[in-house]
C-alpha cells in the first residue's frame, strides 16, 4: 500500500493535473478582476469574430466577414458568447477559458521535455512554461491565448516526426502546423523550421545520411505547394504576392530591410533579459555541441529543432517590427516571441543533465555577449506599452532611470546571473531552477499591476455605469447606429474617444454599423468603418448617396446630431440619441476637447 502510494506521487500525470489546475484558478481569479478589454482594437477584433461564429455565421468584424485573423482562438471563445447575452458575463467567461487554454501547455510542454530529458526535469520544465509572465495575457482576448499552447503541441509532433519520419507522423505534424497556421497566421515560419530541423538533423545522422532526406517527400509535396498556392493565386488575381494576407497585407508597406538585423538583436536580446539569461547560457553550449554526429541523439535532435525554430521565429517577427509601427511608435513584439522560451527551458535541463559542460573560453564569452546584448538595449526606445509588447523590459521602464543607469542594472544584473551559472556546480545546479521561477514571478507581478492599470483606463469609458449602458436605455430589439467623425479625430494618433466608442461598442450588443465621415480611421484594416458623406441639410448620406436612417445613433460629444439624447457616458464623451428618422448633424460646434 505504501508502495503504491509512493508511485501515485511520483506519477507525472497526478504532478501535471495539480500544476495545469493551480495554475488556470489562479489564472481565472485574476482574469475575472479585469474591468474592461485593454488591447483595443485586438480585442474588439477577436470578440466580434466569436460573437459572429456564436451566432451560427461566418466569422466578421462589423459586419465585413473575414478570415485573415485566424479562425481558431474565435470558434474557441465563441461558446461563452453564445451562452451568456450578457456581454459582460461572456467576456469573463471567455477570460475563464483562456486561463485554462494557457495552462493547459504545461502538458505539451512535458511531453515535448520528456523528448530529451528525464521526467523529474521535464516536470520543471512544465512548471516553468505557465509560469512565464506573457501567461498575463489570460486577461484579454488574444490570440496567444490558444497559439501558445498550439505551438509548443506543433514543436511536439515535428520533433517526433524529424526522429522518426513515418507517413503518420509526417501527416500529424502537417495537420497541427495547419491548424496552428490558422489560429495565426505567423505559423508559416514554422515550415521553414520543420524543413530546417530535417536538413540539420539529417547533416548529424552518421548512416545512410542521403536516404534519410528522402523520407520526407511527403512532407515536401504537400509543404511546397501549400507555401506558394496563396502567393500564386493571389497575384494572378492583380491583388500582389502579400494580397493573400488580406488586411493584414499593409503591415509590410512600409518594410525596411536595414532594420532587420537589428530587430533580431534586439528580440534576442530581450529573451537572454525574459529568462534571467542562465537557459540562454546553457541553449548555447548545448546547440553547438549538438551540431556533431558525435553527440547523443537527444543533443542532436535538440539542436535541429532549436536552431531553425528560433532562427525562423525570431527573423520573422524582425520582418514585422521592421514594416509595422503600432500606433506610430516602434514596438519590440516581444508578445510573438514567448512561445520559443520552454525550448529555452529545455535546453537548460539538456545542459544540466549532459554534464553542465562550460568549455572555456566559450561559455565566459557567451557571458560577456548575454551582458554586451542587454546593456545596449535601447529601453527608452522600446518600452512604449511594454506590459503589452515588452514584458521583460516593464520592470526597467517603471524605474525611470537615465539610459546610461538602465545600461548599468541590466550589466549588473546579467553578470550576476551569469557568474551564478558559470560557478554553480552539481549540488547548486538545482538553484538556477530557483532563480528562474523567482524572476518569471517578480516579471508576472509587475505584468498584472500593469494590466491591471491600462483595463482601469479603458474602463472609464463606463465608470460609475454599467458597462451594458447602452442597451439599458433601450427598448427591447433596438439597434444602435454608430456615426464616427475621423475629420475631428487626431490624425495618425490614437484618439481617445475612439477607444471608449470601441469599448462601448464592445459591451452592447445593440450597437450595430460603424458610419464614418473623413478619411478611413488609424485601425480600419481591423475594424472596418463605412464610408459616409454629408449631403442637403447636413444629412448623413451612405454610398449610395441615400439618407442612413436610424432610430438611435451613438455619436460623440464632438459631433452634435438633431435628436434627444436618451443615455450619455461618463462627462457626456458618448451620446445615446434618438433620431427615429434620417441622420442630421446639428449647426452647434459640440464639444471641442481632445480627451473624453
Amino acid at each position: 500500500m505504501r508502495n503504491a502510494t509512493s508511485r501515485l506521487l511520483r506519477a507525472p500525470a497526478l504532478w501535471l493535473t495539480g500544476v495545469v489546475s493551480v495554475s488556470a484558478l489562479a489564472r481565472a481569479w485574476i482574469s475575472l478582476g479585469v474591468p474592461s478589454p485593454w488591447v483595443l482594437p485586438d480585442e474588439l477584433l477577436y470578440s466580434d469574430l466569436a460573437r459572429s461564429i456564436g451566432d451560427g455565421g461566418m466569422p466578421a468584424v462589423r459586419g465585413f466577414q473575414s478570415l485573415g485573423w485566424g479562425v481558431i482562438y474565435p470558434a474557441l471563445i465563441a461558446p461563452s458568447w453564445r451562452m451568456f447575452h450578457d456581454p459582460y458575463v461572456a467576456y469573463h467567461a471567455a477570460l475563464v477559458v483562456n486561463a485554462l487554454m494557457m495552462s493547459l501547455a504545461a502538458i505539451p510542454a512535458y511531453a515535448l521535455a520528456r523528448l530529451f530529458v528525464s521526467r523529474g526535469s521535464s516536470l520543471w520544465v512544465a512548471v516553468l512554461a505557465i509560469l512565464v509572465p506573457s501567461l498575463s495575457y489570460t486577461g484579454a482576448a488574444l490570440t496567444e491565448n490558444a497559439f501558445y499552447p498550439l505551438f509548443l503541441v506543433a514543436l511536439l509532433v515535428v520533433a517526433r516526426a524529424v526522429r522518426r519520419p513515418t507517413l503518420g507522423a509526417q501527416l500529424l505534424a502537417l495537420g497541427v502546423l495547419g491548424l496552428l497556421a490558422m489560429t495565426r497566421i505567423q505559423a508559416v515560419a514554422l515550415l521553414g523550421a520543420y524543413a530546417g530541423g530535417v536538413m540539420i538533423y539529417a547533416w548529424t545522422t552518421s548512416a545512410r545520411r542521403s536516404a534519410y532526406p528522402r523520407r520526407f517527400l511527403p512532407s515536401m509535396l504537400v509543404i511546397v505547394p501549400a507555401a506558394l498556392a496563396p502567393v500564386v493565386v493571389s497575384t494572378a488575381r492583380g491583388a500582389g504576392p502579400l494580397g493573400w494576407l488580406g488586411g493584414r497585407s499593409s503591415t509590410f508597406e512600409g518594410f525596411h530591410a536595414s532594420e532587420v538585423p537589428q530587430w533580431v538583436a534586439a528580440l534576442a536580446a530581450d529573451l537572454v533579459l525574459y529568462v534571467a539569461v542562465v537557459p540562454v547560457l546553457a541553449t548555447a553550449i548545448v546547440v553547438p555541441l549538438g551540431l556533431s554526429r558525435r553527440a547523443a541523439d537527444e543533443v542532436r535532435l535538440f539542436a535541429a529543432l532549436a536552431v531553425p525554430t528560433l532562427g525562423a521565429i525570431l527573423l520573422s517577427i524582425a520582418i514585422v517590427s521592421a514594416s509595422f509601427d503600432v500606433d506610430g511608435v516602434g514596438n519590440l513584439n516581444e508578445r510573438y516571441v514567448f512561445h520559443v522560451v520552454p525550448l529555452l527551458f529545455i535546453g537548460l535541463a539538456l545542459w544540466i543533465e549532459q554534464g553542465r559542460q562550460r568549455p572555456r573560453p566559450w561559455a565566459v564569452a557567451a557571458v560577456g555577449v548575454a551582458c554586451l546584448a542587454t546593456a545596449l538595449l535601447p529601453v527608452e526606445r522600446l518600452d512604449y506599452n511594454a506590459g503589452l509588447q515588452a514584458l521583460a523590459l516593464l520592470p526597467l521602464s517603471l524605474l525611470s532611470l537615465t539610459p546610461a543607469g538602465t545600461s548599468l542594472l541590466v550589466a549588473a544584473v546579467t553578470i550576476a546571473c551569469g557568474a551564478f551559472w558559470l560557478t554553480c556546480g552539481e549540488r547548486t545546479a538545482g538553484r538556477l531552477w530557483i532563480l528562474i521561477a523567482v524572476w518569471m514571478v517578480v516579471l508576472t507581478l509587475f505584468t498584472v499591476e500593469s494590466n491591471r492599470v491600462s483595463a482601469s483606463k479603458t474602463a472609464a469609458a463606463f465608470d460609475g455605469e454599467a458597462a451594458t449602458w447602452v442597451d439599458n436605455a433601450l427598448p427591447a430589439g433596438a439597434n444602435v447606429a454608430v456615426l464616427w467623425d475621423e475629420n475631428r479625430g487626431r490624425r495618425g494618433l490614437p484618439d481617445s474617444f475612439y477607444f471608449w466608442l470601441m469599448v462601448t461598442e464592445f459591451f452592447n450588443r445593440s450597437v450595430g454599423n460603424v458610419y464614418r465621415l473623413g478619411p478611413p480611421t488609424l485601425y480600419e484594416n481591423v475594424l472596418p468603418t463605412r464610408g459616409v458623406s454629408v449631403g442637403p441639410g447636413r444629412s448623413i448620406l451612405g454610398a449610395d448617396r441615400r439618407p442612413i436612417r436610424a432610430e438611435f445613433a451613438l455619436v460623440t460629444c464632438r459631433t452634435p446630431i438633431d435628436g434627444h439624447v436618451v443615455a450619455s457616458a461618463p462627462r457626456g464623451a458618448l451620446q445615446l440619441v434618438r433620431v427615429a428618422g434620417p441622420i442630421r448633424l446639428t449647426n452647434g460646434p459640440g464639444c471641442s476637447r481632445e480627451q473624453p
